[in-house]
């Protein structure tokens, strides 16, 4: 009966995680995406990948998973660029993107030529 119990606990336990990580992973792709747009780079391959899951406080004191999604990026289209994204829980709390190059095009309404 306990062995029962405890499996149903477990079952249950990782449906949930895996629904909580599933849609933190969307919001993550999407913020990604809204992010890579107003950069104006093209983000690769459509899609973030799970770095790394650790615990934390929020601001409040309470303890939450900290998701690090990867993905990569181009501003040129030849080289790849890696940037991450990072949630605390359904939160999110940084972006990054590695120094790049800009592509010279989507820099001609900046320069002022004489």
């Amino acid at each position: 009966m306990v062995n029962e119990i405890l499996l149903i606990f477990l079952l249950f336990s990782g449906l949930f995680y895996w629904y909580t990580l599933h849609k933190t992973w969307e919001i993550a792709l999407a913020t990604t995406k809204a992010r890579c747009r107003i950069a104006n780079v093209q983000m690769l391959d459509g899609y973030v990948a799970l770095e790394k899951i650790r615990l934390a406080r929020d601001r409040y004191g309470q303890c939450q998973f900290r998701y690090t999604f990867e993905f990569e990026f181009t501003a040129t289209g030849q080289d790849r660029y890696h940037g991450t994204v990072v949630f605390l829980g359904h939160r999110f709390e940084s972006f990054y993107m590695e120094p790049h190059r800009l592509d010279p095009a989507t820099l001609a309404p900046f320069i002022d030529v004489p």
